[in-house]
């Protein structure tokens, strides 16, 4: 499946995990395992592709490592509700650099990535209770039976 590393990162992961918690059948269970070893991976590649972007940018302690500071960052749960969640967030020496790497970052976020998907039908779910965010997160996991 085709997704950009936005998605990826945000929706079709937060679904997937909700989806890992919801006790199912063992063809959903192996399929979302797979799917998520799969999104995994690729998370990792756009997080090492992210850190190479930004701490070359940053400010460094005294050690020589990134400088970072603890920010509190309101972000939306798999049900759609707002929640308050402390982030690290690193420092740059000026604004103008922040932006430059906001920027670069903003366009690492839009690129599309492979993922591949074990994907379940509708039937194969069954009487699963999920929220329509989840479903609508789910993507190509859920194929119409």
């Amino acid at each position: 499946m085709k997704i950009t590393n936005l998605e990826l990162t945000g929706p079709f992961i937060t679904a997937l995990a909700e989806l890992a918690k919801t006790k199912t059948n063992t063809k959903v269970a192996y399929n979302a395992a797979k799917t998520i070893k799969s999104a995994n991976a690729a998370i990792e590649v756009f997080n090492d592709a992210k850190k190479s972007l930004v701490e070359p940018r940053c400010k460094l302690d005294t050690s020589g490592k990134p400088e970072t500071e603890n920010i509190t960052v309101q972000t939306r749960d798999a049900s759609g509700a707002l929640v308050d969640q402390v982030q690290n967030h690193y420092v740059f020496p000026t604004s103008e650099i922040k932006s430059e790497v906001e920027g670069l970052i903003a366009e690492l976020s839009k690129q599309e990535v492979e993922v591949e998907v074990w994907p379940v039908t509708l039937d194969d779910l069954g009487n699963i209770e999920l929220t329509p965010l989840v479903m609508m997160g789910l993507k190509d996991f859920i194929k119409e039976s």
